[in-house]
């Protein structure tokens, strides 16, 4: 389950970070799917295969824009049951 967090400040940009699973990415319009969460990548930014759980922070644009991600950490894969 993705989860995000908003903090904001008048002086600067809303930042982000949102933790989840990478439900699609879209190179060319830079469009990535966390769980539910639509974000656009900066360029420069790699990319995880869909389905790898990521945690992206970044900033969202103001008033109401898109939420841009500047960085991106992949999760270790759970251990194996057993």
């Amino acid at each position: 389950m993705a989860t995000s967090e908003l903090s904001s400040d008048d002086s600067e940009p809303l930042r982000f970070a949102v933790s989840g699973r990478i439900k699609l990415w879209d190179p060319v319009k830079r469009w990535l799917w966390i769980d539910e969460h639509p974000l656009w990548v900066a360029p420069g930014i790699s990319i995880p295969d869909p389905g790898t759980t990521v945690t992206t922070v970044g900033h969202r644009e103001k008033p109401n824009g898109r939420w841009v991600v500047t960085y991106i950490a992949r999760h270790p894969p759970p251990w194996p049951p057993g």
